[in-house]
């Protein structure tokens, strides 16, 4: 994961992308062939969704349906992803919408985030963070190099102080942290308390500090995550 913004804790997308993705065709704008969509899988297998390619329609559902992946594809409609826990994992999940960057409203009422360098865009449910008022088996989660809060399926329920290898590996109300910023923290990156800026929320050392910008987020002026003071 790439990027970040001032006073934020890392830059973020659904999973911490390998290298910069490979992309056969745009996922938003479905551009293969008759009988064929566009869709994001990982090329390098694990986890990480990382590339995009043409693969012939194999199914038909629809948004909020469930469905089944497999390494290469699944049985969503074109201009859908099957979404799991984690984004380049098998087995089942949910079809989600896939989205154009450059038009933010074929989402609708939710956004559309550019997850693993761009190349995993999807209609997200915004939330707030602090009240974690997702679906059920889904958290709230940051996604900072978007500088939002989306709902995601939970991929994890690592406590404060764990080892995160993706956005939504902590629990609900915690945030995936790099360890320069953390005590303790024995990994690259682990999981602290998000937290209301202004509060006590925090145990010593650590202090609340702004997970975005202020002053150009303003939606999100009262969160804040618990880490070093810099």
């Amino acid at each position: 994961m790439d990027g970040g913004s001032t006073g934020s804790a890392t830059g973020s997308g659904f999973i911490i992308a390998p290298d910069m993705p490979v992309a056969e065709c745009d996922p938003g704008a479905q551009d293969c062939g008759a009988g064929e969509k566009c869709t994001p899988y990982a090329q390098m297998g694990g986890c990480c969704v990382d590339a995009t390619r043409c693969v012939p329609v194999s199914g038909t559902g629809a948004a909020g349906e469930p469905c089944t992946r497999t390494a290469v594809t699944d049985d969503c409609a074109r201009g859908l992803f099957c979404l799991t826990a984690q984004s380049g994992g098998v087995g089942p999940g949910s079809c989600v919408p896939l989205c154009d960057v450059l038009d933010p409203e074929t989402c609708g009422a939710d956004r559309c985030v550019q997850f693993n360098d761009g190349v995993l865009p999807l209609c997200r449910q915004a939330c707030d963070p602090l009240v974690q008022n997702c679906p059920m088996a889904q958290t709230c989660d940051a996604v900072l190099t978007e500088q939002a809060f989306v709902c995601l399926p939970s991929s994890g329920d690592g406590a404060a102080g764990e080892p995160c290898a993706t956005v939504s590996a902590c629990a609900g109300g915690l945030l995936c942290a790099p360890a320069s910023e953390l005590k303790d923290c024995l990994e690259e990156l682990c999981c602290t308390a998000l937290c209301a800026i202004g509060s006590d929320d925090c145990i010593a050392p650590l202090v609340c500090e702004q997970v975005y910008d202020a002053m150009q987020y303003p939606e999100y002026a009262g969160v804040g995550y618990c880490r070093i003071p810099e």
